[in-house]
């Protein structure tokens, strides 16, 4: 098979997920979606796996009959809600468009032929493909599932991530924290008469982001040092008084050289 007629099959196939309006509360498109790939691997003699986990589907195709391929391919079908017409595909030049299309059903498409165009040689090969339709909120009723199940490998790789077409190795870890302050507040023109709360906050604030020298240095070029992200900074005072409470979110984004534990 040519490089062209690939290329259009799968472009071809990645059309027909994208019009799937396979978001979490459309369960029927979920399920319609899922037996769609399974119909896409039909007498293929390749090995399909159907399975639901509260509601979600979850599909697995392999080469072997086997819990432990050498290599997995894993992907999600699930996609963010969106508007009608992003759930129409569109091309423009080379380009294709529409709701999913990198999140993450252009990668589904492109794992789906290379299984299917192997499925005549799968006496030589070890593999398979993990899809799941619950990525988007969180991925327990798909891949922890799966996981339970005793699926393992030796090698996976997902499509899902990426800085400029580089093999991503490893994540950044995740320290979620919520700063709380709370204060017996003084009117506006005597701050003798009680604290600020947002003024403990930004103090507190300030002593935790100075753990973090390297928050400039991270770059699209080199981002493998450890940050922090503020949000939903609230305040919350009485009129003529200065704030009472004050509190913000902050994440974490750490490198393997400190673990979550050691950073809290």
């Amino acid at each position: 098979m040519s490089s062209d007629i690939l290329v259009t099959e799968i472009s071809d196939t990645l059309k027909e997920l994208i019009r799937f309006r396979s978001t979490e509360n459309r369960s029927s498109q979920l399920k319609q979606l899922a037996n769609y790939v399974v119909e896409f691997f039909k007498s293929t003699g390749l090995f399909v796996k159907q399975y639901e986990f509260n509601s979600k589907p979850a599909l697995v195709i392999t080469t072997k009959d086997t819990l432990k391929p050498k290599i997995f391919f894993q992907g999600h079908l699930d996609v963010v809600e969106g508007d009608n017409s992003q759930f129409i595909p569109q091309t423009n030049g080379t380009r294709l468009y529409g709701r999913g299309s990198v999140d993450m059903k252009g990668f589904d498409a492109i794992v789906m032929h290379l299984l299917r165009n192997k499925s005549e040689h799968q006496a030589n090969y070890n593999v398979g493909v993990m899809l799941t339709f619950d990525e988007e909120i969180g991925g327990k009723n798909g891949a922890l599932q799966l996981r339970k199940l005793g699926y393992d490998c030796d090698c996976l790789i997902n499509g899902d991530a990426g800085y400029h077409h580089a093999l991503i190795y490893a994540e950044k870890g995740i320290l979620k924290l919520k700063i709380k302050v709370k204060a017996k507040p003084g009117r506006h023109p005597f701050p003798w008469q009680g604290e600020n709360a947002f003024d403990i906050l930004i103090q507190n604030y300030n002593k935790i982001t100075s753990l973090f020298p390297y928050q400039n240095k991270a770059a699209d070029a080199d981002n493998w040092y450890t940050t922090y992200s503020s949000y939903d900074v609230r305040v919350e005072n009485d009129a003529l008084f200065y704030p009472k409470s004050a509190e913000m979110k902050l994440n974490i984004y750490f490198t393997e050289s400190v673990s979550a534990d050691e950073y809290f």
